[in-house]
């Protein structure tokens, strides 16, 4: 996971995706090692693809490539707000249990206090991109989007990052065990989602009911793991017979709250 408010700064490089660039993590980050140490950060490379301070993480790296370019993401904690990483990064238990690609909790610390002299984070950028351009005159190289730029922009928007498709189906399989008490019980869902889709879903609790759970849980199998597409399965489903004293939006806030 990666933290973002108004303390956080990130940089990119976009390159073309040679031998020398993949995976060459201190290629992209020595010149900001260089840039941070010139400000008085005693910063350094550390691991795979951090930069630390005093053995606190400042920076975490990643790099995706597609046919020959490449892009190499970093973040570096300018003055953020420490208590709420920690917060936000701790994973509730009844939230996820990720079978796939686990996030790499480490001890982290803002740059701010470091620094030679207080900047506010706009200043600290703009010394930052003097360093890595190698020139003060920042605006030669900025490159302004034109009216045809942004209008293949939206297009890319509209057909394909702002789909369910691209934001959950490439996924990777992890476990959900969602549980919550309602005035007719408590309820809850055991279930993997694969590719976005529900798999194998359980549902247990002390709650009354008339009918058999297994044709309601046959019905969630296979779903898109989305709150519209499971109300419209849901209120399409003898409710009643299954829980009673539980409504439908009962059952929506415990799988999405």
């Amino acid at each position: 996971a990666v933290y973002h408010d108004l303390g956080n700064l990130n940089f990119s490089f976009v390159t073309t995706s040679l031998k020398d660039n993949l995976n060459n993590y201190r290629k992209f980050t020595d010149p900001v090692i260089r840039a941070l140490n010139d400000m008085g950060v005693p910063a350094e490379f550390s691991g795979r693809n951090d930069i630390v301070v005093e053995g606190k993480k400042i920076s975490g790296n990643a790099q995706s490539f597609h046919k020959n370019k490449m892009l190499h993401h970093g973040t570096i904690l300018f003055d953020a707000d420490l208590s709420i990483i920690a917060d936000v990064l701790n994973v509730k238990i009844d939230k996820i249990a990720s079978k796939g690609i686990k996030s790499n909790r480490a001890r982290v610390t803002n740059i701010k206090p470091y620094l030679k002299e207080a900047v506010t984070l706009v200043q600290f950028k703009e010394r930052l991109l003097k360093a890595l351009l190698g020139d003060n005159d920042i605006l030669s190289h900025v490159h302004t989007l034109n009216r045809h730029d942004l209008d293949k922009i939206d297009q890319l928007v509209q057909e394909r990052y702002s789909t369910w498709d691209w934001n959950y189906g490439e996924s990777p399989e992890y476990s959900i065990e969602k549980s919550k008490r309602h005035a007719g019980g408590h309820v809850a869902f055991h279930f993997n989602v694969k590719d976005g889709r529900i798999d194998g879903l359980k549902i247990y609790g002390d709650f009354l009911g008339s009918k058999d759970l297994a044709p309601l849980e046959d019905a969630l199998n296979g779903a898109l793991f989305e709150e519209h597409a499971l109300k419209k399965i849901l209120e399409q489903q003898p409710l009643d017979a299954y829980f009673f004293n539980i409504t439908l939006e009962n059952l929506l806030d415990t799988l999405f709250s």
